[in-house]
């Protein structure tokens, strides 16, 4: 009796195929594209510090508004258990 060489098909048998079939230049690929996104990060250093508290940003002024006008969002309720 001759085995049967069965293969199974479908999409996740197909993608483990390609997968071992193209390790190298999937690994490479990772690698070229890895360093492509770091090279921006690494390379273009900012130019001046941001600050964490502007003060004449229309933005940050009507936040401040904002917190003057109206009441806090967060509201306590005591409990005495």
């Amino acid at each position: 009796m001759q085995k049967s060489r069965h293969r199974p098909k479908g999409f996740y048998s197909w993608l483990g195929r390609a997968l071992s079939g193209h390790s190298a230049w999937i690994i490479i690929a990772t690698i070229l594209i890895t360093l492509g996104l770091l090279w921006p990060m690494l390379k273009m250093a900012p130019t001046e510090i941001a600050s964490d508290n502007p003060t004449g940003n229309p933005v940050v002024q009507l936040d401040e508004k904002i917190k003057d006008t109206f009441s806090s969002e967060i509201y306590y309720l005591p409990f005495i258990i």
